[in-house]
């Protein structure tokens, strides 16, 4: 990260962006100090999507992925002092936050997560996957037929077979 006249250069690249496909701004968190800790050298960013130089490669559907343990860890080391991180479909790993447990009361920094959606969420997705915006087929790892729901939730609770998504077909 650089300053100029005119605001900031952010060079290098973010992986993922969540509906970073769909929006106009997306928020980035850039370091201008390596040497500093992350409190004193990190800074966020609106980001318009039409900037030059911001572009869009594969679009990833990771709700539910084994990759949010991480991602909770991240979010709750960017905090600032009073923050709130609110989760959305988080999965059942547990998060290895590499920070002491007092930090959430010294600095009231709270986290929240939700398995929960509305029905326009439903509605946007179905909506990105007609436009094959993004592919959720390729995140489909299981189907079973309705009288098997019990054996879904104990594949679920178990990990046996590795499912990220169960889709459970009716007759």
């Amino acid at each position: 990260m650089e300053k100029k006249d005119d605001g900031y250069l952010i060079n290098g690249r973010k992986i993922f962006i969540s509906n970073g496909s769909i929006t106009s701004l997306v928020t980035v968190f850039a370091s201008h100090d390596t040497k500093a800790s992350i409190r004193d050298s990190w800074s966020c960013f609106a980001v318009p999507t039409d900037t030059p130089g911001f572009s869009v490669g594969q679009i990833f559907e990771k709700m539910g992925q084994r990759a949010s343990p991480a991602t909770v860890a991240a979010g709750v080391r960017a905090l600032v002092p009073g923050g709130r991180l609110v989760a959305v479909g988080v999965g059942m790993m547990p998060p290895h936050i590499d920070l002491p447990q007092a930090i959430f009361s010294f600095t009231e920094l709270s986290v929240i997560g939700s398995f929960g959606s509305h029905k326009e969420d439903l509605e946007e997705v179905f909506r990105l996957e007609a436009t094959r915006r993004i592919d959720i087929e390729s995140s489909i790892t299981h189907r079973l037929p309705l009288d098997a729901v019990a054996e879904g939730l104990e594949m679920l609770r178990t990990k046996k077979g590795d499912p990220q998504r169960i889709v459970v077909e009716f007759p």
